[in-house]
């Protein structure tokens, strides 16, 4: 075509495209040829029939899980294939690579494996007789629950007394590593009241083999004496709550906080020629702003630490807004609906108070009763920063949130 238009291309593709009759004259049907439509529909109706039954007779998955499960229960002996494992070396943040010790061995195990082990967990921790000060690997609890204690008796030593505040702690080194199976056993038959499933743990830890991968390589199984396999690579630790201290966290937080904005740059996350800017600050919320304020919650954070906290806030705000460095603060916050640093901690605080006062906790519960009554007037104290925080907000007091707190 010389002279192309829309209208004798369609023309062309049409007259290509044809009407081609696709129907057949006739159906065959186990080497039988069907050429009337009465017997093609019926040919048709017994195809689609039997394609709509099953032809094996396998089980639903479910099923076979539970009688698997079930078959463990009653005899008590556990497959080979449940005690297997692949332990992959993960390195510990911050350490030597050429140093073996510092290395961590993250256990891979069959997914049955695993959902065996979650189906037997509730009849192991009914009426389990577990340590108050245990905060970690705890349902409701967390690790910022011990570290208010420690921010708390520094706080109050501070306020009432001149005398130092002695804290040792202890970090047990490869502590899942070296757990002694028999000693372990030996607390769980004392702990438990389910002696019947103590007999199938026992036997599970019995004849555990693992192999190692690293850089694609499996090595050759070995077996496993002592040791709880780790299943996770998350690291608890206490935080700070010495005062002087604080600016070492500070340090720490928003170092992280702004690594973690370097490693989101390739989404887009930079300002000027990238994403919008409430996208932009919707991302910094959800994984920056948490990882910058951990902790921070608990800690007494006096104004020029909040500054600091503050500038660093402000400045990517104006990035992701293209602003310049003398935009006046109300529009870098208006303009974008964002929330001051200082809110966003109150935020956070308020949330650690409802899961202190709605935890069963009865150390934690205790140390509620207790600083309600001796650390109200105690500014370096957590609950007379929050109680000051209620009220500025008009918000119900901690003793009606003692009384009712899922109803407020």
């Amino acid at each position: 075509m010389d002279n192309p238009s829309n209208e004798m291309f369609h023309r062309l593709i049409r007259r290509n495209r044809g009407n081609r009759n696709k129907d057949s004259m006739c159906i065959m049907e186990n080497g039988e040829l069907q050429y009337s439509p009465v017997d093609q529909t019926q040919s048709f109706s017994k195809y689609f029939e039997d394609l709509a039954l099953p032809k094996d007779k396998g089980y639903d998955p479910e099923f076979l899980d539970l009688y698997c499960f079930n078959t463990i229960m009653k005899d008590k002996l556990i497959p080979h294939i449940f005690k297997s494992g692949i332990v992959i070396p993960v390195l510990k943040k911050g350490k030597n690579p050429m140093m073996m010790d510092n290395y961590r061995g993250i256990a891979v195990t069959p997914v049955v494996s695993k959902l065996f082990e979650c189906t037997i967990l509730p009849s192991l921790t009914q009426n389990f007789k577990q340590s108050t000060l245990q905060f970690g690997f705890t349902k409701g609890m967390s690790m910022l629950m011990a570290g208010l204690i420690i921010s708390e008796a520094r706080a109050e030593v501070k306020h009432r007394t001149i005398e130092p505040l002695y804290l040792i702690t202890v970090d047990s080194q490869k502590a899942f590593d070296v757990v002694d199976h028999i000693i372990m056993l030996d607390e769980l038959h004392e702990h438990t009241q389910n002696h019947s499933m103590w007999t199938i743990v026992k036997n599970l830890y019995s004849g555990l083999v693992s192999k190692v991968k690293w850089k694609g390589n499996i090595g050759n199984s070995f077996e496993i004496h002592q040791g709880v396999r780790q299943e996770d690579t998350t690291h608890l630790g206490l935080i700070r709550a010495e005062i002087k201290e604080n600016d070492v966290n500070i340090k720490a937080r928003i170092s992280i906080a702004r690594r973690t904005l370097y490693s989101l740059m390739n989404t887009g996350l930079h300002g000027t020629n990238g994403l919008n800017p409430q996208t932009s600050y919707k991302i910094y919320q959800s994984y920056v702003i948490p990882r910058l304020l951990y902790g921070m919650e608990i800690l007494p954070l006096n104004q020029k630490q909040m500054d600091i906290f503050s500038r660093f806030h402000k400045k990517n705000l104006r990035n992701f807004q293209s602003m310049p460095a003398r935009t006046a603060t109300g529009a870098v916050y208006l303009i974008l609906g964002a929330l001051t640093i200082e809110a966003e901690i109150h935020k956070r605080q308020l949330s650690f108070l409802y899961n202190i006062v709605s935890c069963d906790n009865s150390t934690i519960l205790d140390l509620v009763d207790r600083q309600l009554i001796m650390n109200m007037d105690n500014q370096q104290s957590f609950f007379c920063k929050v109680a000051g925080m209620l009220a500025m907000y008009d918000l119900p007091s901690i003793d009606s949130l003692k009384q009712q707190p899922i109803q407020t």
